[in-house]
């Protein structure tokens, strides 16, 4: 059974009531606007949760429950959802908690993301039902029924909460000449975790009474100005760097095809290579999730089938539902996105055409650069759609470099971003030069592999494909094919080998 449709339409306790009366087992996959679930099931009870959010990922309600320390925690950073066996149960193996431990933290994990969940008013969901690849451990599941309950019943504590102390982020202290109680009350235990540094949220967490009990009593603490507002604790700006790669748009073909193989018969993994390989978006996210898992990328491993290969069907699927479900009911038309596909998709078609034709021993390297050159740009795009197409438009019309507009308007140009992400993620050297260079190449410095895609980038440019404008394209295309002793001629020629539904023709 396969279930795939839009939160407005059916709600969480509804779907997951389902799922436990038909005792089914397999991976619920949640998106909303701000983040991505995933919920796996055995037999209708829950045994696993995770969030795209690092702060909702296992290891860290291990740490609140004190289970783990931070340097423990540290070693789970990037974990998703299990590919050979249950992330927890290694950890108990490995002695550092018990089998108990982690059935509290699985249970608080899932109560707090099915918490969150109920509040969303926009989201989509898709539930495949295959079995789960690895064993699972004795004692884990939880029962839906009473986690539904529970998430149910915290959820109306919390309305409660909010309507006593509607700014959570306000640090509280005593006013001045109060004095703290000596008893064991209620109000005195409330007091005593009032130190002009917490906030209410914290507060509310530390505290041994009731969420509920405790926002009450502060409420009349308030009231009766024993307590007073400090001020408001605002997170820290976000830094002007680099957001992570989830919720990037993907090609908006790409969902229904997706969905098309998934459900199908036969063997699907060739199939998903290919999609993947037409959506710079995609193939970056699977080779994330590579190396996050250690596969092997050596040069002559470099493509995107192999890593499609060693990742498997059951962690494809938890990269890539997320992006279709997002893709099919929450993105909206952007149609100058379109213009950044057909360059990325184009100059992997040429990188390749030309690596086979100066006979580079890695042409499927040469075609994952090319796809993935752009990715800073994709990132700027999505972080302001309007203002990233206005300023591409002013590129062009008044021949002003794209990048300087970018770092007025980012902070970052899309060649620094894409250097951000691919060292972050610890993509290949090779690879992470293309993203940071394609825009300025180093005479005392040659890349074949930047060469390579400097002068695919120069053909689909000179093809109509154009991303903004750089004062440096003509002298780099120069550079670029003089490096790879390729005549300008041929290397035109080349675009007679790229689709021409995607290529315009040469002028």
């Amino acid at each position: 059974m396969s279930l795939q449709g839009s939160l407005t339409t059916v709600r969480l306790p509804e779907l997951f009531s389902l799922l436990h009366q038909l005792r089914k087992t397999g991976v619920l996959t949640m998106v909303t606007p701000a983040d991505e679930r995933s919920f796996l099931f055995h037999r209708g009870d829950l045994i696993y949760a995770t969030a795209r959010d690092p702060s909702r990922r296992l290891g860290s309600y291990l740490l609140r429950l004190g289970h783990l320390k931070e340097d423990d925690l540290e070693a789970l950073e990037g974990i998703g959802p299990p590919t050979g066996g249950y992330v927890g149960q290694a950890l108990v193996e490995s002695g550092r908690i018990t089998q108990e431990e982690i059935h509290a933290a699985v249970r608080e994990q899932a109560l707090e993301l099915i918490d969150d969940a109920l509040s969303c008013k926009e989201g989509a969901f898709h539930f495949d039902d295959n079995e789960l690849p690895f064993a699972i451990p004795e004692g884990t599941p939880v029962s839906t029924h009473s986690v539904l309950l529970e998430a149910t019943r915290r959820d109306d504590e919390r309305r409660y909460v909010r309507k006593l102390v509607p700014d959570l982020n306000v640090v509280l202290a005593l006013e001045d000449g109060s004095v703290l109680p000596c008893d064991a009350s209620d109000e005195a235990k409330v007091l005593a975790l009032v130190d002009g540094k917490r906030t209410i949220e914290q507060i509310l967490h530390v505290s041994p009474l009731k969420e509920q009990a405790t926002a009450a009593i502060l409420h009349d603490l308030l009231s009766r100005q024993i307590l007073r507002r400090v001020h408001v604790h605002v997170q820290a700006p976000l830094e002007r760097t680099v957001p992570e790669l989830s919720g990037l748009p993907v090609a908006p073909n790409v969902p229904g095809k997706l969905f098309a193989v998934l459900g199908g018969d036969g063997y699907k993994l060739p199939r998903i290579a290919e999609l993947v390989a037409e959506d710079p978006v995609l193939a970056a996210k699977v080779l994330k999730a590579g190396i996050l898992q250690g596969t092997d990328l050596a040069r002559p491993k470099m493509s995107v089938g192999q890593l499609v290969d060693a990742l498997g069907m059951f962690q494809l699927k938890s990269i890539l539902v997320p992006e279709a479900l997002r893709a099919l009911y929450l993105s909206s038309a952007q149609p100058f996105w379109k213009d950044l596909w057909e360059h990325s998709l184009v100059c992997a078609q040429l990188s390749r055409e030309i690596a086979i034709r100066i006979q580079y021993p890695f042409p499927e390297e040469a075609y994952v650069a090319g796809l993935l050159h752009n990715l800073g740009a994709f990132v700027l795009f999505h972080r302001d759609a309007a203002q990233y197409r206005r300023i591409a438009a002013d590129s062009v019309r008044d021949e002003r470099d794209l990048e300087a507009l970018e770092e007025e308007a980012f902070g970052m140009s899309h060649t620094k971003v894409g250097g951000v992400i691919s060292e972050k993620w610890g993509f290949p050297r090779a690879l992470s030069t293309v993203l940071k260079g394609h825009h300025k190449l180093d005479p005392g410095y040659t890349s074949p592999l930047l060469s390579l895609v400097a002068a695919a980038h120069g053909v689909a440019e000179e093809s109509g494909l154009r991303v903004g404008f750089s004062p440096s394209a003509q002298s780099r295309f120069r550079e670029a094919l003089a490096c790879l002793n390729l005549p300008r001629k041929k290397a035109l020629s080349l675009v007679s080998r790229v689709p021409r539904a995607v290529v315009p023709a040469v002028p």
